[in-house]
């Protein structure tokens, strides 16, 4: 037997991790464009362009990781608690979207509520690499939880990075040189997180390919070898 619910509930976290890819790639370009140059008001239209672009992805991306857990799980269980994190972050993204509105995107609570967004974007990773490479083990197919594992701890870095990024926003004095530094850390950062994307995506392809090619054979039961002997 085939895993297929799993096979196709991967593909569609594969298209969700193609759409970070681009947005990842449009993200760094505008970042390269901007940030040099110091003058935001110059760029405004390219900037609201890219905050709309934002949403759109980001929509796009959820609905389409929810599918995807949504039918995995019929197969492996554990992407039953990725799918509950998922919908955790949808309420969470809805709830820091009403915040911004109201307070704004400097106050602390958004930014406490970006840090919980970021925490749970690791768990939900982790959920999913974890279901993977329990049906990779069912697969006997030992080299995928090992790059699913160094792929987690990469994942991990750059959310991690990103977090670190927000705080020293944060508590950085508003003078030129803070800016530069900042400027250089998100460009940085930016492109760590554009790798990082693109490696995920190679392993849900990796992963979808080894659902759709390989065959689970359970293993016989005591009493089926007593009955074939």
């Amino acid at each position: 037997m085939r895993f297929a619910n799993a096979a196709d509930g991967v593909r569609k976290l594969r298209i969700a991790q193609l759409l970070s890819v681009i947005f990842a790639i449009v993200t760094l370009l505008t970042l390269l464009l901007v940030l040099p140059d110091g003058n935001i008001l110059k760029f405004r239209f390219l900037v609201i362009l890219l905050g709309l672009s934002a949403l759109v992805f980001s929509i796009s991306i959820l609905v389409l990781q929810l599918t995807g857990v949504s039918r995995a799980k019929r197969d492996e269980r554990t992407f039953r608690e990725a799918q509950t994190v998922l919908i955790v972050s949808l309420v969470l993204g809805v709830f820091q979207g009403l915040v911004s509105s109201l307070y704004g995107e400097n106050s602390p609570i958004y930014f406490l509520l970006s840090l919980a967004g970021t925490a749970l974007n690791i768990f939900s990773t982790y959920y999913i690499i974890h279901g993977i490479s329990n049906l990779a083990v069912r697969l006997k197919d030992l080299e995928l939880p090992l790059a699913g594992s160094r792929m987690l701890r990469l994942y991990i870095v750059v959310e991690c990075s990103s977090i670190l990024i927000s705080i020293l926003t944060e508590i950085m004095p508003n003078n030129d040189a803070a800016a530069m530094v900042l400027t250089g850390l998100g460009i940085g950062a930016a492109v760590f997180s554009l790798i990082a994307a693109i490696l995920f995506y190679r392993y849900l392809t990796r992963a979808e390919r080894m659902l759709r090619t390989k065959r689970f054979d359970p293993e016989p039961s005591v009493y089926q070898t007593a009955a074939g002997q």
